[in-house]
């Protein structure tokens, strides 16, 4: 699953919601990795794609690395929610969870595993973004693991 990209056809968000503004931005910024890769991932470019200027991308979010890390909390939050919604571990086998589990993490790599380098080069100070998509990945990963165990568990392999 790609990060959470709204369907272009959605109207862009109107002036005072800063919510849809928001999403509008993450929409966008989804898009340009998408397609441009983190290379191209800069600030006037997305906020063009949102239909804002720069300034105001800027009054969201204060870098281009923490647009990232707003798309990898976004993306992470997505995949607990899908470990949540897989049922009852009881029923599921090893083999089904790794079934509905790798394209999750192949998609997520996709997305982001092979840009962290990038997104990581320069950093001096971890902006509240990024300690949350580290948040968002601790909790995401523990999800995956409680899953992978309570499987394992009842196939009696733990």
């Amino acid at each position: 699953m790609p990060p959470s990209p709204e369907p272009a056809s959605e109207p862009r968000a109107q002036w005072g919601d800063r919510v849809g503004r928001r999403r509008d931005i993450l929409r966008a910024a989804a898009e340009r990795l998408e397609r441009d890769g983190y290379d191209e991932f800069n600030v006037r470019a997305i906020a063009r794609g949102a239909g804002v200027s720069a300034a105001t991308l800027y009054s969201y979010f204060p870098t281009k690395n923490d647009i990232f890390a707003a798309l990898m909390v976004q993306r992470f939050d997505e995949l607990r929610a899908a470990l949540d919604e897989l049922g009852d571990p009881a029923t599921k086998t090893l083999e089904d969870l790794f079934v509905a589990v790798v394209p999750e993490l192949v998609d997520l790599h996709r997305h982001f595993g092979r840009h962290i380098h990038e997104w990581t080069r320069g950093e001096r100070e971890e902006s509240a973004t990024v300690t949350s998509a580290k948040r968002a990945f601790v909790e995401a990963t523990g999800a995956l693991e409680r899953v992978l165990h309570r499987a394992a568990a009842n196939e009696g392999s733990e």
